[in-house]
């Protein structure tokens, strides 16, 4: 456990800073790590993931092979959320562009906002499919822990850990309390017992 305990601490810290490093959605230059469109957020995806499944084995006292399991099922749901992501972001490109000005079919503005919602949608489902992954054959202690764990893990990066909110918003964003200061206090970590939310970081 103590393993996973530094691996949460490290990857707290870590996370906004790799995405930030990495850089976000719109392809590359010179502040975006030379990657193509979206590998940043990909990026950023799979370790925030990874951090989920790290803070869940803290907050449920598993150890490094029931860990491995959890992330096993937990897989499929994660491939189908990057999939509605990409839809959603896709649908909100399309949507900036006419919101600029940019002369946009009216049928791909309403397809925009169809695909949106679509996968708004898709993501609530698998919020709740996720759940009952993680929680199945739980005892009702584990499963609330779980279950709240997950609550704050959404608040903080977005649902399921898939940065949806963006970078301006709750989540991997500026204005999301995970600057310096707010990583300082111990408030990027979403685990409860987390050794970054102690009162003397």
């Amino acid at each position: 456990m103590k393993r996973i305990r530094e691996a949460v601490a490290v990857l707290a810290v870590m996370l906004p800073l790799g995405a930030l490093a990495q850089g976000g959605p719109g392809g590359p230059g010179p502040m975006r790590g030379g990657g193509g469109p979206g590998d940043g957020t990909r990026i950023a995806g799979q370790r925030m993931r990874m951090a989920r499944t790290l803070g869940l084995a803290e907050a449920l006292g598993l150890d490094e092979a029931q860990a491995l399991a959890l992330r096993q099922r937990t897989m499929k749901l994660d491939d189908r959320r990057a999939a509605a992501l990409d839809r959603m972001r896709e649908a909100h490109a399309t949507l900036r562009r006419a919101a600029s000005g940019e002369k946009v079919a009216a049928a791909d503005v309403d397809k925009a906002i169809a695909s949106d919602l679509d996968a708004r949608a898709e993501l609530s489902a698998l919020d709740r499919e996720l759940v009952g992954a993680v929680t199945k054959d739980l005892p009702p202690e584990k499963r609330a822990r779980a279950a709240l764990f997950l609550a704050r893990f959404d608040d903080r990066f977005g649902p399921g850990g898939g940065g949806a909110r963006g970078m301006g918003g709750r989540g991997m964003g500026m204005r999301g309390g995970m600057g310096p200061a707010a990583m300082q206090r111990g408030a990027g970590c979403p685990n409860p017992e987390c050794p970054m939310r102690g009162s003397d970081m």
